[in-house]
């Protein structure tokens, strides 16, 4: 039995362990059954959080096993940030996932992709646009990355396999809890269609709220660009064009009905400017080969506000984040706010430029 691999997966199961912790562990640690036979004193001096320590030195080893027995089974990967298959542009971001999970085809994760994202509650129209741009975009033989959300994302990887080509899902859940359960079908035909669905959570990590910004900058940084269409000022497809941006990828906006609130977020991007897409030449004329060997141009895009402008419970909250991540349970306690009202919060103030998001916390920019 690979040992290196036990240690390395109760280490991803441990609390308040996130990409960076993992990273720095592993750097430091060859071997990480010496982390695990280290001493109280010696994990203290590493800077680890208590319930951190108190897993290292008793893991909850059925956990683990559940989790080899899952990568035993046919077409179950662990991808870690130091193998060969590991997607060149995600390891390019600057806050990689360490690992991940994958079921299916993990080739095509260094496919040319595009990301399409949008709104959960979509028109008619928008899942029309999603079906046609995903099935334009596959004949060309770009993998289609999406989240498998309910609306835009179903529609974009239902339009890649139409045309029968490949499609990445990227989950805000553990990839033995599809998040929704609606799509427990779509999931069998991404994977029954060469594709794949990959997640850097723990197998049996429920949709938690907090799970999906993260979740966001993977999808942005496994694409050359992503394409919004249809999503709110609010919708978290901001944040993934935030990302986008950050990544030096390209960001792509289809307009609408200015009568159609599910426009504003598409109008905002373009305003500050994103590509306007009407057609898939839009989208061809911006991605080419050249773009697989270069580093995409620099647009700045939802630029930060003064904090003047912030409500009391977004200043509130702001003032308890810090320069060196914070985890959320200690922004619940230090703001005394609810947990739905700190989690709200939180994605305006990413999507507005004041913080940042990593695997266990919140960071100012």
């Amino acid at each position: 039995m690979n040992q290196h691999l036990n240690y390395l997966l109760a280490l991803h199961y441990a609390p308040r362990v996130g990409s960076q912790t993992l990273l720095s562990l592993s750097s430091q640690f060859k071997n990480l059954e010496e982390l695990f036979q280290a001493s109280n004193s010696q994990l203290k001096f590493l800077k680890l959080e208590e319930e951190t320590i108190a897993w290292i030195k008793n893991p909850n080893w059925s956990c683990i096993e559940k989790e080899l027995e899952w990568l035993g089974e046919k077409n179950h990967h662990l991808v870690t940030f130091n193998d060969p298959n590991y997607p060149q542009f995600l390891k390019e971001i600057s806050s990689p996932p360490f690992l991940f999970f994958a079921s299916g085809n993990v080739d095509i994760l260094n496919n040319p992709a595009i990301a399409v994202v949008g709104s959960r509650n979509p028109t008619s129209s928008g899942l029309e646009l999603a079906d046609y741009f995903a099935q334009e975009l596959a004949a060309k033989d770009f993998a289609i990355i999406s989240g498998m959300a309910l609306g835009i994302d179903g529609a974009a990887h239902r339009g890649a396999l139409k045309a029968k080509g490949k499609t990445v899902a990227v989950l805000g859940s553990g990839l033995k809890n599809i998040y929704p359960a609606s799509h427990q079908k779509l999931f069998g035909s991404i994977l029954e269609n060469d594709g794949t669905v990959i997640s850097e959570f723990p197998l049996d990590t429920p949709p938690l709220k907090q799970n999906f910004p993260m979740r966001n900058r993977v999808i942005s940084g496994l694409s050359l660009g992503v394409l919004i269409i249809e999503a709110s000022l609010k919708s978290g497809s901001l944040i993934t064009a935030k990302y986008a941006l950050n990544q030096n990828r390209e960001v792509f906006a289809v307009p609408g009905s200015i009568r159609n609130p599910l426009s504003t977020g598409p109008h905002y991007l373009i305003q500050q400017g994103a590509k306007l897409v009407t057609c898939i030449e839009d989208i061809l004329e911006e991605i080419n080969p050249a773009l697989l060997a270069s580093s995409l141009p620099i647009k700045k895009i939802i630029p930060a506000k003064s904090e003047e402008k912030l409500d009391l419970d977004h200043r509130k909250l702001l003032n308890c984040i810090e320069y060196e991540l914070t985890a959320i349970d200690q922004l619940i306690e230090r703001s005394g706010l609810t947990a739905e009202k700190v989690t709200a919060i939180l994605i305006t103030l990413e999507l507005e430029g004041y913080i940042q998001t990593a695997m266990n916390g919140y960071s100012r920019v």
